[in-house]
Formats: C-alpha cells, structure tokens, sequence
C-alpha cells in the first residue's frame, strides 16, 4: 500500500492471500506467480517497461486506493473493530 501511495509499479502474488484485492485485481499493480522464478522476472520486466514508457498511476485507482486503504478509513474500521470488542466483552461478562 505504502508503494501504491508513492506511485510505484507493484509486484505481488496472484495468489497470496489479500494482495490481488489490493492491487485491484491487478489493475494497480502486476500479479505474479510467485513460486515461479521466471513469472517474477517476467512482472520485473514488466515493470521496468511500465516505468521507462512513463509510468502514472490511474487517478481513479489512486482515489479507490484512498477510499480502500486511507487513514481515514483503516482509523474507522479499527474504531468499529474495538468497539465491537468492547461491546462483546460486556455482554459476555469478562
């Protein structure tokens, strides 16, 4: 996410868990296999082409990214994370 935000080409794993969610599905970044050593080359050279052709991020992505991963919405979503926590623990007495 932090690369995302600084405008960098990103290379994640198409099948790693939450990273092709983050990427958008691989519009925000470049999804490899990462078990594959030639895969990975392959999203570097991709990458390194998407830089030399004068890469920018779509500003769409960039405002969904905001949307998705922004201070402001990580900070709510813990807020409602602890006081769901909070309210739990009351009703259960501990």
């Amino acid at each position: 996410i932090e690369a995302l935000r600084a405008e960098l080409v990103v290379i994640g794993g198409a099948s790693s868990g939450g990273v092709p969610w983050t990427l958008f599905d691989g519009r925000a970044g470049i999804l490899v296999d990462v078990r594959s050593a030639s895969a990975i080359a392959d999203g570097i050279e991709s990458a390194l082409a998407r830089v030399a052709g004068g890469f920018s991020p779509d500003p769409d992505l960039v405002l969904a990214l905001e949307a998705r991963h922004g201070k402001e919405t990580v900070a709510r979503d813990y807020v409602a994370a602890y006081r769901h926590l909070i309210s739990a623990s009351k009703t259960s007495g501990k």
